[in-house]
């Protein structure tokens, strides 16, 4: 129940086992098994450990950070679970799972770094549940990434053969670079904070979430891409710039639902386009609905179309108040129906097919 302040300590033959109420610990090496920490009252500081199969730092106690201020590396599986923070500057597992579980944050050695995370192997995930926030820099997975927590920050994440899933409950959810394996999930709640995530990458399905805005660089999904945010979609930093969608697959739509604004760049479907916004202004640069439809609609706000390509019918339409421009072009291959509140300009309209409505 007292301090166990270790130097180094280094097992060839067996695996390393402390309980101790607070654990201070420069350099642990269990060669032939497992690492087992425990701090039972208070805090887990660790320089250095390693363990030939699994690792596990934990404090139990009614208060207690973990810390690992160099590294953790393991045969197998990392674990880490804290009543109080984790600052991880380097977790590996050589042939399993990442687990990081924080009632607090789970961040870098300072609460402004950020944490990295490995896993490897195959079917191998790195998964992160903190309370306030989780600060991460590099995270990779053999298999699935899944980080959850009141704000999420990450640098850079891949989940190679699996899903992403990112998840802020209640403030900003930032993405530097992210990978998936299979499908991506962004998902931003509560009234405070941003969804923002610079560039996102996903073999299958993406899906993008926010309660309040979606502020998007460059996304790009093999399968369906999905955009929905209670104020405005936009590029990144702010509403003056566009973001880019692209769904690569010869059946995937592209469906992008705003609130008060869509401000949009480059938008290739594979099939369906379909833009809306709720209460505000649709602005697309270029929309391109290579097997199906491009579908616009504004509420009290305008369409703004720089060119527009559709294989099957298109359809703009504002309701309320609000114009429609087309400033180049508009290409569709079956029937075009417009529906407008104020005033219409398109600069070229030519139907391969169909009737205008």
């Amino acid at each position: 129940g007292g301090l166990a302040d270790l130097a180094l300590v280094r097992s060839t033959g067996s695996g390393v086992t402390v309980d101790a109420g607070t654990i201070d610990a420069t350099t642990i090496e269990a060669q032939g098994s497992a690492l087992m920490l425990t701090a039972s009252a208070g805090d887990l500081t660790l320089g250095t450990g390693f363990a030939a199969t699994s690792a596990m730092l934990e404090t139990t106690g009614g208060a207690g950070d973990v810390t690992v201020s160099t590294s953790l590396t393991s045969g197998t599986s990392s674990t880490v679970a804290s009543v109080g923070d984790a600052r991880l500057v380097s977790v590996t597992a050589g042939n399993g799972s990442v687990t990081v579980i924080a009632a607090g944050e789970a961040t870098g050695l300072l609460p402004t770094d950020r944490a990295n995370l490995s896993a490897s192997g195959a079917d191998s995930d790195v998964t992160v549940t903190a309370g306030t926030l989780a600060l991460l820099g590099t995270v990779n997975a053999a298999d699935d990434v899944t980080v959850a927590a009141d704000a999420v920050d990450i640098s850079s994440v891949t989940a190679t053969g699996g899903a992403l899933t990112l998840t802020a409950d209640m403030g900003r959810l930032l993405l530097g670079i992210g990978t998936a394996g299979t499908d991506a999930t962004l998902t931003k709640q509560g009234a405070t904070g941003e969804l923002q995530a610079t560039m996102l990458t996903a073999v299958d399905a993406a899906t993008l979430d926010s309660s309040t805005h979606a502020r998007l660089g460059n996304v790009t999904s093999g399968g369906a891409l999905r955009v929905a945010a209670a104020g405005e979609v936009t590029g990144i930093p702010d509403d003056s710039a566009r973001a880019n969608l692209t769904a690569q697959a010869d059946m995937s739509d592209i469906t992008v639902s705003a609130g008060t604004l869509a401000r949009l760049g480059e938008v290739n479907a594979g099939n369906d386009v379909r833009v809306t916004a709720s209460n505000g202004t649709v602005d697309i640069t270029n929309a391109v609905a290579r097997t199906g439809l491009l579908a616009l609609s504004a509420t009290n706000g305008d369409i703004m179309l720089g060119t527009g390509t559709a294989a099957t019918t298109s359809d703009l339409t504002t309701s309320g108040s609000g114009d429609i421009n087309v400033v180049t072009s508009l290409i569709w291959g079956g029937t075009i129906t417009i529906g407008w509140a104020d005033d219409v300009t398109i600069g070229l309209a030519r139907g391969t097919n169909g009737d205008i409505v």
